[in-house]
């Protein structure tokens, strides 16, 4: 029997690539010059910390890192980002979260409508 699954898996070369290429055009602009600014890869919790001075550099490596994952055909979608808060000093720190996966209430969703079809398929939902 054919079977068919759903899964939204995101590449995580994809997502090095884009923090590095973001890291190297953080580094050659002017308006980054001077700063402590620092954009890194935790590849073991699936997430990206950026550490800058003040909230105008936050929102530009934000849209740094947006644009570079547009360029690299990674969904934007898949990136969350938290909240900014203070790392102490005249440090801001903003965690940005790689999802993966799909939510339970999005799955009991496709069931029904798979269900609601009248189609001859079992459908099950496999993981937590």
């Amino acid at each position: 029997m054919p079977s068919f699954d759903v899964v939204n898996k995101v590449d995580m070369q994809e997502i090095t690539n884009t923090v590095n290429n973001a890291s190297k055009e953080i580094l050659q602009r002017y308006d980054f010059r001077g700063s402590n600014t620092e954009v890194e890869w935790d590849s073991k919790t699936n997430r990206i910390l950026v550490r800058t001075e003040d909230e105008m550099k936050m929102e530009a490596v934000r849209d740094i890192l947006i644009n570079h994952a547009t360029r690299r055909k990674v969904d934007v979608a898949c990136l969350d980002f938290k909240d900014v808060e203070a790392a102490g000093g005249k440090t801001l720190r903003r965690e940005v979260l790689i999802l993966e996966g799909i939510e339970q209430d999005i799955g009991k969703r496709i069931v029904k409508d798979v269900k609601d079809s009248k189609l001859k398929m079992q459908v099950s939902i496999q993981g937590d």
